[in-house]
């Protein structure tokens, strides 16, 4: 890898997936590495996963181990509005911040 990289940002979405971007741009996404998703198979990851995210993608060549400690890690937060219960009849109602069915 290139020792010029910009800024490394592995994100942890709210959904389970996580994200590599350098500068901005989209580097490498979990859900769509087919490899990364048989090794984690149906697990959601967040921050606690980061260490085993960042070996895999050293052992892919997404990274070089110089550059691990310079990712920044990161955790999104999920939007309120976009919570939402769904009954047994297909009715989905948003959730707001207190838990309560607006």
């Amino acid at each position: 890898m290139s020792s010029e990289r910009g800024t490394l940002v592995l994100l942890f979405r709210h959904e389970g997936t996580a994200e590599l971007t350098e500068d901005g741009e989209l580097v490498w996404v979990s859900d769509m590495d087919e490899e990364f998703r048989d090794q984690f198979e149906n697990e959601l990851l967040n921050e606690d996963d980061a260490e085993e995210v960042l070996e895999y993608l050293e052992e892919e060549d997404y990274l070089d181990s110089s550059e691990l400690p310079d990712v920044i890690i990161e955790v999104e937060e999920p939007d309120d509005s976009a919570i939402t219960l769904e009954t047994r009849d297909g009715d989905i109602f948003p959730i707001g911040d207190e838990g309560v069915i607006n």
